[in-house]
């Protein structure tokens, strides 16, 4: 079932391509101009069909076309739930497709349409290595090969409450899971009702994820480098045994789901909780007025099992990639170069608020001096890509290990017995 095989999505494109040819790009919203196909190079995405974002990427292209009267870019853009499927269906079956944007977990099934360029080859490795950190280059590599860059780029990471943490005296976030144990228990014990750390209890798909960055902190992993499933390894064991013991000495509540956690750590009943980027902003949506944020939330990097391990997270962001049927690609190398430029990455962030990933970007005083985004992104830098993203039936691969982590909290296996059971159901979910 890996993202190497896409015959069913080959199926539907045969079946729709003619139509698809007929009906040119009805199905979909451009955003900028009235160019021909034959001038133009049309960008794909989601970002300009999303109001936050619309003005920003209109100014990205209009830019451009303005400076490339004679090379100009038009926006072909769906709904972020659809774009994935349309860029498969439109560049297999032989639409006007040049680059795109692209969430980082798509990856896999689009190079394994082998309709991706390697941009290390159009880009320039020396280019690449100057603007970007290896492991941002890292996040967008399939089998080695360098298929998209980053655009914008944060994590699932952890935040806590100062405020809270004060109160027990604790003046900084614990860096060391022996540390976070205590932090946790000190919690508990001033505030009895509290949910010390709300683990993603509720549902697979959250518990999967958030498991996989507990499995990274503990050196372990749901497959090793040759794809085989290794969930039950001794590190992979550890781990879940670690959160089996938080839950057992109440630290950890189960039944607790991401969107649970933001509304009771908005109300002061959570020290610590894995969110997204805007962690601060979904706070404030939650009723923290915006003059008590900074001492209510604030990022942090994972707690590591041994000093000096890198802090781990999970990577959420968005690549830029280029399909190998464009007839210029010279074009779309340098349109990259726009978009990824000092002046346009600064804009997007100041309009949008999505953290930037060039080097020359992160490290300009507007990044620095939020400190939000300065602090989240230092978090961030060994984030990874999920592991189960690979895979066709990733949904499946997440309810297996979500649901193998919820009977180990449960006591209904030993965390032994709930891995081994997963691993032999991913053994089997994975078979080609």
């Amino acid at each position: 079932m890996k993202r190497f095989g896409k015959l069913s999505i080959v199926i539907v494109v045969v079946a729709v391509s003619a139509l698809l040819t007929a009906c040119g790009n009805q199905t979909g919203n451009s955003s900028t101009g009235s160019t021909t196909a034959k001038e133009s190079l049309v960008w794909s995405g989601w970002a300009a069909n999303e109001k936050s974002t619309k003005p920003s990427i209109d100014q990205m292209t209009s830019s451009w076309n303005k400076a490339h009267p004679d090379q100009t870019v038009t926006w072909q853009g769906w709904p972020y739930d659809q774009t994935e499927q349309q860029l498969i269906i439109r560049s297999q079956g032989g639409q006007k497709l040049d680059l795109a944007q692209i969430d980082m977990n798509w990856l896999p099934t689009l190079a394994s349409t082998g309709d991706l360029v390697n941009l290390e080859s159009l880009l320039g490795k020396q280019w690449l290595q100057s603007n970007f950190t290896q492991n941002q280059l890292n996040l967008g590599q399939v089998g080695g090969k360098q298929y998209g860059v980053p655009w914008s780029m944060a994590s699932i990471g952890m935040v806590y409450n100062p405020t809270l943490l004060k109160s027990v005296s604790v003046s900084a976030p614990p860096q060391t899971t022996q540390e976070f144990e205590k932090d946790l228990e000190l919690l508990k014990a001033k505030y009895p009702n509290s949910i010390p750390y709300a683990l993603s209890t509720k549902g697979t798909s959250e518990l999967a994820s958030d498991f996989q960055i507990w499995l990274w902190t503990f050196h372990a992993n749901v497959f090793d480098a040759q794809g085989n499933p290794v969930i039950n390894s001794q590190g992979a064991v550890q781990a879940l045994t670690f959160l089996k013991d938080l839950k057992d000495k109440g630290l950890i509540k189960m039944d607790v789901g991401r969107f649970d956690a933001r509304q009771f750590f908005a109300k002061g009943d959570i020290g610590f909780y894995l969110d997204a980027f805007p962690a601060n902003a979904f706070a404030q949506t939650n009723g923290v007025p915006a003059k008590d944020i900074a001492k209510t939330i604030q990022p942090m990097p994972m707690p590591v099992l041994n000093p000096g391990d890198h802090p781990q997270s999970l990577a959420w962001g968005h690549l830029l990639v280029v399909f190998n049927k464009s007839k210029d690609l010279k074009t779309d190398a340098a349109f990259i170069k726009h978009v990824l430029s000092p002046s346009e990455e600064l804009m997007y962030f100041k309009n949008t608020q999505m953290p930037p990933v060039e080097k020359s970007v992160v490290s300009d005083s507007t990044i620095q001096g939020n400190a939000w985004t300065k602090d989240w992104l230092s978090g961030a830098q060994f984030a990874k890509r999920d592991q189960t993203s690979a895979y066709t039936n990733q949904s499946k691969l997440q309810t297996i290990i979500g649901s193998a982590v919820q009977s180990a909290l449960l006591g209904q296996t030993s965390p032994q017995q709930a891995l081994n059971n997963a691993e032999n159901q991913i053994k089997s979910a994975v078979k080609k």
